[in-house]
């Protein structure tokens, strides 16, 4: 083998291994979920719950068409839609005990903080907020899924979400707007989807909950 082609073929090599490296990089930080212990991956309990705001209610299509309905015809099981529009995450804070932890939760898909960021709520307060939803329900042995946006501009947000998610042990759905937010054909205004909208963020989900819930099958 000449010098030139084995210089050829140490800079593929190289250049193959820096690839690798950012490949690698690039799954830690936006691959899927479980990259981390999860707490109660095969939870106790009986009630799936859908608890958050106006995304987790449907606001823009309806309860009938949000996306924890699209994902209990989906699924085939019940999911009780505890969303409410206009919740922040001290509002969840308020009435967990009433909508989660008194229906014997099993999986609860969580999605808060999108009125803080829009209200310009106290970042810290926020995050304070949910790990304390997130904790007590863990205490009652279901399994967390977390849900969030990544906001526009709010780029230190969407990095306290992926934390909070690791350092809680819980699944993490990130961007839940993503590819929907911003065209008109799946919005039903400037913040909400519609039912279009609903069965995409529906879709992003559905691979998580179903993991999670052959766990409690077998």
């Amino acid at each position: 083998m000449s010098q030139e082609l084995k210089g050829i073929m140490k800079k593929l090599i190289i250049v193959l291994a820096i690839l690798l490296v950012i490949g690698g990089l690039a799954y830690w930080l936006f691959g899927g979920a479980d990259r981390y212990p999860i707490v109660n991956a095969n939870p106790s309990g009986t009630t799936i719950i859908a608890f958050g705001d106006s995304l987790t209610e449907g606001k823009g299509a309806g309860r009938e068409l949000a996306y924890p309905a699209v994902l209990s015809e989906k699924l085939g099981v019940a999911i009780l839609n505890k969303g409410v529009s206009g919740d922040t995450t001290a509002d969840g804070l308020r009435r967990m005990q009433r909508d989660v932890l008194n229906l014997d939760p099993k999986i609860v898909l969580l999605g808060l903080g999108g009125n803080d960021f829009l209200r310009k709520n106290d970042k810290n307060a926020t995050f304070e907020s949910l790990r304390q939803i997130i904790k007590a329900i863990q205490e009652s042995g279901a399994l967390v899924i977390l849900i969030s946006v990544d906001f526009p501009l709010g780029g230190s947000w969407t990095k306290r979400y992926r934390e909070l998610a690791r350092d809680t042990g819980c699944p993490h759905v990130p961007d839940q707007l993503g590819g929907i937010f911003g065209h008109r054909e799946l919005m039903s205004d400037e913040v909400h989807p519609n039912h279009k909208g609903y069965a995409i963020m529906a879709e992003k989900i559905e691979p998580v909950l179903r993991k999670y819930l052959s766990n409690t099958q077998e």
